[in-house]
């Protein structure tokens, strides 16, 4: 019997993804991802999980060094680097992406003369990074693998494009240099990225 590969349907039941272990072989898709900023003092700042249009998560990397051992050769690591993560967010007319740069810039750029340096400091406190972490999902009900990027900053703010001749939405780009990162694979997927709630 032939297998109908062009009806999903057909081929969801002859490959059985109807059975609730489809998990086990069923790959992520790439639209269905959540990203998530903890932002120091800025609580409402994790509404930016609406904003993020495409994610570029960076992979690790080994520095290798040869070694001689016995007449051997051997392959030793000697450190791990992280690399950057670049992401695409809608310019939205709140305020929400302007104001998560604003508050960024300032954090670090602030002139500090008359003691106005770092944003809005006396309500923060002594603390040394604006970003504590994003958390990057990416689910495929009812579990996700999660990345998380720890104490990242911000590397680069790309250009932002205008055009009388366009009609597309106006997007910044950012690149985020994380001091490390971890990776959490087959957690429970979270409620916001299945339950469509926006505001954590």
């Amino acid at each position: 019997m032939a297998i109908l590969l062009e009806d999903f349907s057909a081929a969801a039941g002859n490959y059985g993804l109807r059975n609730p272990q489809y998990i086990e072989d069923y790959p992520f898709l790439n639209f269905q991802y959540l990203v998530i900023f903890n932002l120091i003092g800025f609580s409402n700042q994790r509404q930016l999980a609406t904003l993020i249009q495409t994610v570029e998560i960076g992979q690790p990397s080994w520095d290798l060094k040869e070694a001689n051992h016995y007449n051997y050769r051997r392959q030793v690591k000697s450190r791990i680097n992280y690399a950057d993560t670049s992401m695409t967010m809608f310019d939205v007319a709140d305020g929400k992406t302007m104001r998560f740069i604003k508050n960024y810039t300032e954090y670090y750029s602030l002139d500090s003369s008359g003691n106005q340096y770092g944003y809005n400091l006396r309500r923060i406190g002594n603390e040394d990074a604006f970003i504590e972490s994003v958390e990057i999902y990416q689910w495929q009900f009812p579990v996700a693998n999660l990345t998380v990027l720890h104490f990242p900053k911000i590397a680069d703010i790309g250009n932002i494009s205008l055009s009388q001749a366009g009609n597309e939405p106006v997007e910044i780009s950012i690149t985020l240099k994380p001091e490390w990162m971890e990776y959490f694979p087959r957690i429970a997927a979270p409620a916001i990225a299945t339950s469509g709630n926006s505001d954590r």
